[in-house]
């Protein structure tokens, strides 16, 4: 879509430009790309001269050598317009504006900058630092890494401004997936006025679902949420097939006889089957994905993300220890040591000891729940009127269990709330549980268990009995 009057003004802006710095409109040095793609070789311009500080300089070849500018140099002019043909940015260019018009294309690199304002009506991939303001309503491209981070930014947010329009293209191929819910914000400046009118998303996880917004804060954000709707697609990788054992670490236990190295993919899809990693052996995955059987983990296991879905279950024995994310929509059992963010959509187990302290380490920045909580409160110490027990401890905890099960519960307590609470620092997830029966005391030299039966049955007895005797006298007195 062509936008008439801010083209217009992107004329208008060169112009001025261009007459501010040379005193008049001074005929723009053009590249011709003669002998290479070198920005700063002068024979790559008309007249033979690379162009200086009060050079405008202009492209309007969309074929053959295109320019650019290398990661070591630094290139300062008057002002710089593309018309048509790509300009690319790995190294830094100071011009007052760089403009593209609908034929033209901009493309700044990782480590590249511009200072300098940016006015887009053509195409602008913006993956390093601008130094100016953004006005873009032509085609806008960004792409993001691992982590949802954007390639590109603005040097000061202090005093950065966007103004919105056009297209806005994303490259979502290097996110890694997994969380309910990914929050991007893709563009931050002191003031972003607009918004896109077309947003492209490449590589999207057919999983998820993508919704865009203009957040108003102090520094504000374009922001792009992503919410998983469904089940992952499954990711290629190398298949845990037991031929032998169930040990991780013995190669013909794996799909081709190899067991998989430190970037490629475990994978462990057969139900009924159980791959074990034992005491002190520790594995290297890129990523581990569950989605039949049983994984347990009792020694050190690092991969970037574990997933579970489905009818995959993961066990992390007491000893046992992951370093990366988890990510569970199947059963996760936790008893060890999780070193990284936990997702739970699925069913998590979990018990605490008699003081009420969870039996497993959670180091986490970011926690996100949701299913079932299974937690067992068997080995709990119980006698105080109200337990509280802290469960989990984050610095972000979002959503909640949907539903909770409560294994060993004293038949005198009933539970009582769970919240999420915010101590200053982390959050917290927190369960009241509260006393609403005296506790039996089981007889001096009987089974603890037998013990409690025998009294319940004597105390329903005697209620039973009690009950029948003013029934009886309320019967026999005269009316």
């Amino acid at each position: 879509m062509l936008y008439p009057n801010r083209i217009a003004a992107l004329v208008l802006t060169s112009a001025i430009a261009a007459f501010v710095s040379g005193g008049a409109l001074a005929a723009p040095v053009t590249w011709s790309g003669a002998t290479n793609s070198n920005m700063m070789v002068g024979t790559n311009w008309a007249g033979d001269i690379a162009p200086g500080p009060a050079d405008q300089v202009q492209l309007n070849l969309a074929s053959g050598n295109q320019p650019l500018l290398f990661a070591s140099d630094n290139l300062t002019v008057a002002g710089t317009s593309i018309h048509a043909g790509t300009m690319t940015i790995a190294g830094t260019l100071t011009s007052p504006s760089v403009s593209t018009i609908p034929m033209g294309s901009l493309f700044l690199g990782q480590g590249g900058v511009i200072q300098g304002n940016v006015i887009n009506a053509g195409t602008f991939t913006l993956n390093g630092t601008l130094g100016g303001t953004l006005d873009t309503f032509g085609r806008l491209r960004l792409g993001v890494d691992s982590t949802g981070a954007p390639l590109g930014s603005f040097a000061n947010l202090s005093s950065a401004t966007a103004n919105l329009a056009g297209a806005l293209e994303v490259n979502l191929s290097g996110l890694s997936y997994g969380a309910n819910t990914i929050t991007l914000d893709l563009i931050q400046a002191k003031v972003i006025s607009g918004t896109f009118a077309v947003l492209d998303l490449l590589g999207l996880n057919s999983a998820y679902l993508a919704a865009a917004s203009v957040v108003d804060e102090a520094i504000d954000k374009f922001r792009l949420v992503l919410t998983r709707t469904g089940p992952l697609p499954p990711a290629p990788g190398v298949a845990f097939d037991g031929d032998t054992s169930s040990n991780m670490t013995i190669g013909t236990n794996w799909q081709g006889d190899v067991r998989p190295g430190p970037s490629e993919n475990a994978v462990l899809d057969t139900a009924g089957l159980l791959a074990r990693l034992a005491v002190g052996d520790a594995l290297t995955f890129g990523t581990t994905r569950i989605s039949a059987g049983t994984m347990t983990i009792d020694g050190d296991l690092t991969s970037a993300s574990v997933f579970t879905s489905g009818a995959g279950s993961l066990v992390l024995g007491s000893g046992g220890s992951i370093i990366g994310d988890v990510v569970n929509d199947g059963i996760f059992r936790l008893d060890g040591t999780l070193v990284g963010s936990l997702s739970t959509s699925g069913r998590l187990r979990v018990a605490v000891g008699s003081t009420g302290a969870p039996l497993w380490t959670l180091l986490a920045n970011a926690l996100e729940l949701g299913g079932i909580l299974e937690l067992d409160l068997g080995g709990l110490g119980y006698g105080a009127d109200s337990i509280m027990l802290d469960l989990f401890a984050a610095q972000t905890i979002n959503g909640n269990f949907t539903s909770l099960e409560l294994a060993g519960l004293d038949s005198a307590y009933g539970y009582s709330s769970s919240f999420i609470e915010g101590d200053g620092g982390d959050d917290v997830f927190r369960l009241v549980l509260s006393r609403s029966d005296p506790m039996m005391v089981p007889t001096p030299g009987t089974a603890p268990l037998v013990g409690i039966a025998l009294l319940a049955l004597l105390a329903l007895r005697r209620r039973a009995n009690s009950a029948f005797a003013k029934r009886s006298t309320a019967v026999a007195q005269p009316r």
